[in-house]
């Protein structure tokens, strides 16, 4: 076994580990040999020395330096004087460094020198310098204790990453020989299979061997048959070639029949795959008219929310009023005094009391009504939403149905296959009766060479051959009366096929009208509601510049309002005068009395044109409100509408696919009833082959017997006294037998063409084996690219819907942010001419007061009468700009109805040009044998009108074109008919481009 990459890398990584371990060891050796150098031969307590470098002893445990100066100064003595008795010279003692055997030390740098503490010279400096490198070698040894701590964790780390390397390698090992094992299985469990087959096919072989032996031996007594036979039919040879002739006119006329037949199928056939691709389009369409349904139905729900959000918004509003309505009443009731001299005024404020409070009613009932209607609204909008979630159910449910149909349609692809298999198993069959037929007409080779020495033989059984051809002339009699049946039930056959044919056309005819009309009517109620929308964009328009007049008018009121408080104040001023100048102007009281009624006539007046403006901003309104209701309930009427044309759609959807599926089972019928019909006519041409060449065959035998026969009758007359024609007798006997050798001769030449025709078939089967694995691939290849298509377009639907949603969702917010903002104008427009009024009504009461209490001047009045006019004049005005508006709101109206015209004619050249591309993609040849049909057909005749549907698919007619073909089928059944009389008719000249 192979080691992989990560299996050499945990190799390399432990062999790395190994001589890290062993470079451990020898440091960890080298240690102990040093410390038991410093122990026994220095006399360190090393233990003592690590213990105070690591702080776990006190201090008095370190080395003693003045023992350890003794120790060295006596050792330096006694080996003085060792050298001294010895009398030899003092061999220099060479220091030993302790730090060259230490393993951290020796890839440091000398930071030291040497110190020969056993010289002659020792200094206290160099027993300092020693005592340093001692306390060094303290260091260096807690370093090399750390080190092997150090490695003696990475050596348990390592320890343990091996481990689990190896747990892992063994988990690979176990699974590797549970797969190499499974493998094993798998190779005994197909080379059991595979044994089971090849014995399956031994066994196949062995009986077919068995058969062929059984069969030689039917052949043999076959043979025998067969040189009885044709000792019998020498005489009957014209007879024989007479029926044999009517009987090749008679299949040939049949094969042409058959030929014809085939191609009404094969076109039939065309037929229902063109119309299953329009009944797919026609899906798709509805497919896509329910994704519309949809994109509606969440528009509507759009217009749905943004009206709840405007009667909200107005509830806030009408909140606010009466908020402000309570208000106004406490300041009233607070403003009010128990003044006794002004009665008028406490009787008009509590007349304006009663009238606050009425509104205030009004309001909270309008409040209360319009919270009902938002519980309602609520209520609607769940139902929508468990509908919707019904929906999703029933689409879920609708997909599954199509994977059912899907499944189905798979185990129809498996059974044509082994319709296919049980084709081919029959190829084979009829291969084997060709094999034994030639192995007859071998035997019937040698009968010939047999017949020749029977002939010379006797002659004598030419009357028992006459009476077998007579009950042989029955037989055949009786085989044709039954080939004559057959072919009245095939043409029966035909014939009710055909009527199917046509009932399943005109039921698609119909569906495909059904279908033209629905589409028509979904087209016509999309521009309905788009010319709706498009109208009520018109009267929003309209509604905002009436809403911006009425803002002009109220500016224009404001300074009117203005001009009277100016026009108030000139009044106090000039009754201040008045009162001033009472007493000289005491002669002009009359006067003063009938300008004070002209002047109270007009502050009621001006009340008057007050409350109207009031009534009419109420109106208005209530009008606005009411619109907005009835907008609420078409909206929702038509989200019914949408919601049950989509539930016909999808039930005529569920239809269709049935229908499909019927169509489908009608398709794989006829198609098995075609393969059935066209092995029947292969099995009878091969039959009528076989005949024709044992009609021949005993054609040439009869005329080898005739003259054989005419031969023996010369020689009996001339027998005596002419041994010239003896030698001619000879010479003939071995022409004949040279032209039976030439015969046999021929017959092996067939013998070898027939097995090249075996061999041919062969390879036609295994051709066509083929040919079916390509076809299934290419079937499975369009199944899955069917799929991916069905799953691109399905996600392009979504990604379109999505954003269609956003965009609608975008312009909804946008909509209902202006309708706020306009709102909010309108609202404080509103409020500020109510502010307005109240001052105004107080400003009133003022000037009711000085007017009561002083006297006046002509001049007011006629500033009065000025003012009458120029708001009569500006009334004018707005009547003229009114009628204008209502000149260009008909003259919109009458562009939108020409806009729809348009709208509409270009919906039927757009029906037209797609009719135009359908009639591009048909095939020309077809369409022209179509035609040819029709032609050839007698007119009127039954051929005829089950062509017209098919030239009514392929060239796109329109409803006109039917009923005007249906017309002039009504007028006459000939074609003479055309040229009648009538005028009435109105006929089409055919415009040739």
């Amino acid at each position: 076994m192979k080691l992989t990459r990560q299996n050499k890398l945990m190799k390399s990584q432990f062999q790395k580990t190994q001589a890290r371990l062993k470079a451990a060891a020898v440091s960890d050796a080298d240690s102990l040999l040093l410390r038991k150098f410093l122990e026994h031969e220095v006399g360190l307590d090393v233990a003592s020395c690590q213990k105070t470098a690591e702080g776990d002893e006190p201090q008095g445990a370190s080395i003693d330096v003045a023992a350890l100066k003794e120790r060295y100064e006596i050792l330096r003595v006694l080996k003085q004087n060792e050298f001294l008795e010895s009398k030899a010279p003092i061999p220099v003692v060479e220091s030993v460094d302790l730090l060259n055997l230490s393993p951290v030390e020796k890839s440091k740098e000398r930071q030291y020198e040497e110190i020969d503490l056993m010289g002659e010279n020792v200094q206290q400096s160099q027993l300092d310098e020693a005592m340093k490198q001692v306390e060094r070698m303290r260091q260096q040894m807690k370093e090399g204790a750390e080190q092997t701590e150090e490695l003696q964790r990475r050596f348990t780390e390592r320890e343990e990453q091996q481990e689990t390397l190896r747990r892992q390698l063994e988990e690979k090992n176990k699974l590797l020989q549970e797969r190499a094992q499974e493998m094993q299985n798998q190779q005994s469990e197909t080379e059991a299979e595979w044994n089971q087959r090849w014995e399956k096919q031994s066994e196949l072989v062995a009986s077919l061997q068995q058969q062929e032996s059984k069969r030689e031996g039917q052949e043999e007594r076959q043979q025998k048959e067969q040189e009885q036979e044709l000792e019998r039919l020498n005489e009957l040879k014209r007879e024989l070639e007479s029926r044999v002739r009517e009987l090749s006119q008679l299949l040939d006329a049949g094969v042409k029949q058959r030929e014809n037949e085939q191609q009404a199928a094969a076109q039939h056939l065309a037929e229902i795959e063109q119309e299953k691709v329009e009944l797919d389009e026609q899906l798709r369409q509805a497919q896509e008219t329910v994704a519309s349904a949809t994109g509606i139905e969440d528009q509507l729900e759009g217009k749905v929310t943004a009206a709840l959000e405007a009667q909200r918004s107005e509830l806030e509003a009408a909140k606010a009023e009466n908020v402000r309505l309570h208000e106004q009443l406490k300041t009233l009731q607070d403003t009010s005094t128990p003044a006794s001299s002004a009665s008028e005024v406490q009787t008009e404020d509590a007349q304006t009391i009663e009238s606050l409070r009425a509104e205030i009613s009004s309001l909270e009932s309008l409040l209360e009504t319009r919270e009902s209607d938002s519980k309602e609204l609520q209520q609607e909008i769940a139902t929508m939403k468990e509908q919707q979630v019904k929906k999703v159910q029933d689409d879920a449910s609708n997909d599954r149905t199509a994977d059912a149909t899907l499944m189905q349609e798979l185990e129809r692809v498996k059974m044509e296959s082994a319709e296919h298999v049980h084709e081919l198993q029959a190829l084979q069959k009829k291969l084997r009766a060709a094999e034994e037929r030639l192995t007859k007409a071998n035997s019937e080779s040698e009968c010939t060479n047999s017949l020749v020495e029977a002939l010379k033989e006797d002659t004598s059984r030419l009357a028992d051959q006459v009476a077998q051809y007579e009950l042989k002339q029955a037989a055949s009699e009786k085989e044709l009366s039954a080939l004559t049946d057959a072919k009245r039930q095939l043409e029966e056959q035909q014939e009710l096929d055909r009527e199917a044919r046509v009932a399943m056309e005109k039921q698609l005819v119909e569906e495909r009208a059904y279908w033209t009309s629905k589409l028509e009517g979904l087209i016509t109620d999309s521009d309905a509601a788009t010319t709706k929308t498009e109208t009520l964009e018109a009267e929003l328009r309209e509604k905002q510049k009436q809403v911006t007049k009425m803002a002009a008018s109220q500016t224009s009121m404001t300074t009117e309002m203005m001009e009277l408080q100016k026009q108030l104040s000139g009044m106090r001023e000039d009754l201040a005068m008045a009162a001033e100048g009472l007493e000289a102007h005491a002669t002009k009281a009359e006067t003063n009395e009938r300008r004070f009624i002209q002047s109270e006539k007009e502050v009621a007046e001006l009340k008057n044109q007050l409350e109207e403006m009031r009534e009419k901003h109420h109106d208005n309104f209530e009008m606005l409100r009411r619109e907005k209701e009835s907008e609420l309930e078409r909206v929702q009427k038509e989200h019914r509408t949408l919601t049950a044309e989509k539930k016909e759609l999808s039930r005529e959807k569920d239809e269709l696919q049935s229908l499909c599926q019927s169509l489908e089972r009608e398709l794989t019928s006829v198609r098995k009833h075609e393969g059935e019909l066209e092995a029947s006519l292969s099995d009878q041409t091969f039959q009528v082959g076989n005949l024709s060449v044992d009609l021949a065959e005993t054609k040439k035998s009869l005329s080898d017997r005739m003259a054989h026969a005419t031969r023996l009758q010369t020689e009996n007359m001339g027998m005596a006294g002419k041994l010239a024609e003896q030698v001619a007798l000879i010479e003939s006997a071995l022409r004949d037998a040279a032209h039976g050798k030439a015969a046999q001769k021929e017959m092996e030449v067939q013998v070898q063409t027939a097995k090249a025709d075996v061999q041919c078939m062969k390879q036609s089967e295994a051709q066509a084996k083929q040919d079916v694995e390509n076809l299934r691939l290419e079937i499975r290849k369009q199944e899955d690219r069917f799929q991916k298509e069905r799953e691109e377009a399905k996600q392009a639907l979504q990604h379109a819907v999505g954003n269609e949603k956003l965009s609608f969702k975008r312009e909804v917010e946008r909509l209902e942010a202006e309708s706020k903002h306009k709102s909010k104008l309108a609202l404080q427009a509103v409020l500020e001419k109510e502010k307005e009024i109240a001052r105004l009504s107080t400003r009133l009461g003022v000037v009711e007061e000085d007017v009561r209490s002083g006297d006046a001047d002509n001049r007011k009045i006629l500033e009065f009468a000025q003012l009458q006019a120029k708001r009569e004049a500006e009334a004018r005005e707005q009547a003229a700009e009114m009628q204008a508006l209502s000149d260009q709101l008909e003259e919109a109206q009458r562009e939108l109805q020409e806009l729809r015209d348009d709208k509409r004619r270009h919906a039927e050249e757009l029906t037209a040009m797609l009719q135009n591309q359908r009639r591009d993609g048909v095939n020309m040849e077809y369409l022209k044998n179509v035609v040819v049909q029709y032609m050839s057909f007698r007119p009127g005749s039954s051929q005829q009108a089950r062509l017209i549907p098919v030239l009514t698919t392929l060239l796109q007619f329109t409803a006109a074109d039917t009923k005007e073909i249906k017309h002039a089928t009504r007028r006459g059944n000939s074609w003479t008919s055309w040229g009648t009389s009538d005028t009435s008719l109105d006929y089409k000249p055919i415009v040739v481009d």
